[in-house]
Formats: structure tokens, sequence, C-alpha cells
């Protein structure tokens, strides 16, 4: 939710862009859990783990478009 409103906040013009507000949000969450699996490396998700490998391949936002 921080995500989504820092989002909002440093890009005005792209506000009212649901999708842009979803990506920076899940972005915020990947960059999370990969500071947590630094810390605790068998604190592994396979969903999360999946949608890393979907951001690493530049295919993020399509994955998100099929959550929709």
């Amino acid at each position: 939710m921080l995500a989504s409103g820092a989002f909002q906040i440093e890009n005005p013009d792209k506000a009212a862009d649901a999708k842009a507000t979803e990506l920076a949000a899940l972005e915020s969450v990947l960059k999370t859990y990969q500071a947590i699996l630094k810390q605790k490396p068998d604190a592994k998700a396979k969903p999360l783990d999946d949608l890393l490998k979907k951001q690493s391949q530049g295919k993020l936002q399509e994955a998100l478009k099929q959550c929709s």
C-alpha cells in the first residue's frame, strides 16, 4: 500500500493508472522478498519465486495482467 502511494506521489501523471500503480506495488513486494531471502535463504515462496522469474524475463507486467 505504501509503495502504491509513493508511486502516485512520485508520478502524478500516472496516479489514475491503476495498472501502473499495481505494477509498482508488486515490484516493491518483490524487492522486499529479495531482501528477506538474503537474510533467510530458506524463506522461499513459490508464487513469489515465479514472479521474480517473470520480472527477470521482463514479463512482470504480463504476469500481472493474467492475475487481474
